[in-house]
């Protein structure tokens, strides 16, 4: 939110590469479980299965009524 109060952000230090290192590896950590999760989201997705949705009678009724021929893009 906009509104909310932010921390000031610590700092590494130049002479002190490990604080570095360890912030690298977090973030690369944080990613990779991101990556992981979204994976098992649309395995999950992919896996799911219902019926075919039935198409109702009066939608055939319309398009048999209507008056004007479909364009070839429409068609696809």
């Amino acid at each position: 939110s906009p509104h909310e109060k932010k921390r000031p952000r610590n700092l590494s230090k130049l002479n002190d590469p490990s604080t570095w290192e360890k912030r690298r590896l977090k973030g690369k950590l944080a990613v990779q479980k991101m990556v992981v999760n979204l994976m098992e989201l649309y395995l999950q997705r992919m896996r799911q299965r219902r019926p075919p949705y039935r198409k109702p009678e009066a939608m055939d009724q319309f398009a048999s009524e209507f008056p004007y021929e479909p364009t070839p893009d429409q068609n696809q």
